[in-house]
């Protein structure tokens, strides 16, 4: 029977993902905001066809009928956004419409507040990230908006996106939100949440339950203690919740979930994910793990990662994760080959990472 394939030396599985992986409709970044950002020009996207303007279809303008606009603002120095006026906006965009514009780029901009998008009523993609915004604000009359770009600022409320129903990606992101609230209550047809890097402590069910259609959560560098908000989420497939202070999952029931991330918490107990059948990924690394049989049997499960935790030994992993392609067992405690070898009868292809495979034998 061929040997897996054991790559010495390796701390981590190369092979699992780390971040949430974003669906093609809407592809929010997957990289945490940096400290300092170079500055851009806002850029402002209109549809135009050799100079005649065209009726957009619903879902908005194609791409090749989009054109890029750099918006200046005169006398030099920093640009700010209270010297851009939406009669600039449309100036430069070449339009007599303001509902010709449908999207907007005022990243890294140094902007305080939002205003002056009142009359730009088309708008589909707004980014007003990495700026110095402290509360969400003047976006009534932005009913189109798909995806809004909110992370890197200093935004401490989710607030006034009531008007907002047809947003599907919401990027909140390395801001100082301590709790949701009702901020998402009108959003139902939202699909991705990026809630990652603030300081929020709990996710009250509640405040997630208007939001059935997320597929896409990641509330990952946070203070969260449970999990429990996230079973009103039928539709979830992909969620991140590492680096925080989870200690135990019970009763996960995200039936359609496929790629989960709980590592960098303290989790002693697994019991919770055991219904979890539609699991393909799990990364479990720098917990406080002593055993695996309570996950159970996932079939599809074809990634895991258990390194830097408690292991002492590993019991049948072939019989509860058959489909096992990437298994990650470094850092821990394992105190012969013998136990890894129990791994088979295992696909030879499946791929073990070991610390220091020599220190076993």
């Amino acid at each position: 029977m061929a040997k897996p394939q054991i790559k010495q030396g390796v701390r981590s599985a190369d092979r699992l993902r780390s971040g949430m992986k974003m669906p093609p409709l809407v592809q929010p970044s997957r990289i945490k905001a940096p400290a300092t950002t170079k500055t851009r020009k806002p850029v402002f996207r209109t549809e135009r066809d050799n100079g005649v303007v065209s009726t957009p279809e619903e879902d908005g303008p194609s791409e090749q009928n989009v054109l890029m606009i750099d918006v200046q603002s005169g006398g030099g120095g920093e640009r700010r956004q209270d010297k851009i006026s939406p009669a600039d906006i449309l100036q430069k965009s070449g339009e007599k419409d303001y509902g010709k514009v449908y999207e907007v780029d005022l990243h890294a901009e140094d902007i305080t507040k939002i205003h002056n998008l009142e009359k730009f009523t088309r708008l589909r993609i707004l980014d007003l990230s990495c700026n110095e915004l402290t509360t969400i604000e003047n976006l009534e009359q932005n009913k189109d908006l798909r995806e809004l770009k909110l992370y890197g600022n200093k935004i401490t409320e989710v607030k006034n996106l009531d008007r907002l129903q047809e947003l599907a990606c919401l990027q909140l992101q390395h801001n100082r939100i301590r709790r949701l609230g009702k901020g998402l209550s009108c959003l139902r047809k939202l699909k991705i949440l990026r809630i990652d890097s603030n300081d929020i402590s709990q996710l009250e069910g509640k405040e997630l339950t208007a939001n059935s259609q997320l597929t896409h959560l990641d509330a990952s560098c946070n203070k969260l203690q449970e999990l429990a908000a996230v079973n009103c989420l039928p539709h979830l497939e992909e969620l991140n919740a590492s680096n925080n202070r989870l200690a135990a999952i019970r009763n996960m029931r995200c039936k359609k979930l496929q790629d989960l991330d709980l590592s960098t918490n303290f989790l002693t107990d697994l019991s919770g994910l055991r219904d979890l059948h539609s699991l393909t990924t799990l990364n479990l690394a720098t917990n406080r793990l002593s055993s695996l049989t309570a996950i159970g049997k996932l079939r599809h499960l074809q990634e895991l990662n258990v390194s830097n935790n408690l292991l002492k030994e590993l019991g049948s992993v072939s019989e509860q994760f058959p489909a096992l392609e990437v298994f990650n067992v470094s850092e821990n405690a394992i105190v012969s080959w013998d136990q890894v070898v129990r791994c088979h009868p295992i696909d030879a292809s499946t791929e073990i990472n070991l610390c220091n495979p020599a220190d076993l034998f």
